[in-house]
């Protein structure tokens, strides 16, 4: 079975090498059955010799190695798609210039769809770690969000809407099914990933879970004034869009509203903030944050039973 693996890059020329050659050093897998395309997104740094120099080396031995650059830079979305649409293998695997394939991740994958011929699209576990330290953080999804893989595609679709997390870094996709929905929306510039996993789901299609690690997320430490912003003001817009022209549409039943509702609140209060608090962090604005808890609704409901449970504990 010949897989294809996307690497996206942006300005990845000190992490980059890590990550093919956690590509290159997979076990059980024979490296001409693997195409590798690389993507660098116009780089300002010098990432694109960096790959080039590494091609150079191990072309020879993987199925095909492609190598794309954009003269500006054009995003996720522009990117994935571009890869993607280059793709010969059955399954693909996309991974960022600063994450890492575990050595047994690609075989894991094709026996897990092997096992499981009507999978579309797979996650996994992925180990998060501390980019200065090297030491891992945690491991994700944690055990309430992992439950979604255990529900039919309707059931996973209600609970995706309510509580969507990322796991964007684990997927495996499959070739054909992914050109039949068209690849992803451009209408976002580097958001790529909810939008697809909802359309997925919006045409019943089930997504699976492989209860293994086979990716590490690199967590980034941030620039010492980045550190003094509270939130990224670029997701934050592109979330409130995403929840008015995709999600709420979606929305039907109450406890589904009560939900969408409950996200709204989160991201109207974040607007703030970054509007009307010029982004800081601070005392001011984290206690204005936490005043947003008190207008949502699972958070209103967890207190009432909290208190119940007092009362009844109290009666006995």
């Amino acid at each position: 079975m010949k897989i294809s693996v996307v690497v996206l890059c942006y300005n990845s020329e000190r992490t980059i090498i890590e990550t093919l050659n956690s590509i290159f050093i997979q076990k059980g897998i024979n490296r001409n059955e693997i195409q590798l395309v690389i993507n660098d997104d116009c780089s300002s740094d010098a990432s694109l010799d960096v790959i080039n120099d590494w091609v150079n080396v191990h072309e020879s031995f993987f199925y095909e190695v492609i190598v794309l650059s954009s003269k500006k830079n054009r995003g996720i979305n522009f990117s994935v798609n571009k890869c993607w649409k280059l793709c010969k293998g059955e399954w693909i695997k996309t991974i960022a210039a600063d994450d890492l394939l575990k050595e047994q991740a690609l075989i894991s994958y094709i026996n897990f769809v092997a096992n499981n011929p009507s999978s579309k699209i797979v996650f996994s576990k992925m180990e998060r770690f501390n980019d200065k330290t090297n030491s891992v953080i945690d491991v994700s999804p944690d055990k309430k969000q992992m439950k979604i893989f255990e529900k039919e595609v309707l059931i996973q679709k209600k609970l995706f809407l309510r509580r969507p997390f990322n796991i964007a870094p684990t997927s495996f996709i499959n070739n054909q099914y992914l050109k039949s929905l068209g690849y992803v929306t451009n209408k976002y510039t580097n958001f790529e990933d909810w939008p697809l996993w909802l359309e997925c789901l919006k045409n019943k299609e089930k997504l699976y879970f492989l209860d293994e690690i086979c990716v590490q997320y690199r967590v980034g430490n941030s620039v010492s004034n980045e550190s003094e912003k509270f939130f990224n003001p670029k997701m934050v817009y592109v979330l409130l869009s995403f929840y008015r022209n995709d999600v709420y549409p979606e929305v039907k039943g109450v406890i589904e509203k009560l939900y969408f509702f409950e996200n709204l609140v989160d991201l109207l209060f974040r607007y703030i903030i970054i509007n009307l608090f010029g982004n800081k962090r601070n005392v001011i604005t984290k206690n204005f944050y936490l005043l947003s808890y008190s207008m949502r609704p699972t958070h209103f409901v967890r207190r009432i039973a909290k208190l119940k449970g007092r009362n009844e504990k109290y009666k006995n």
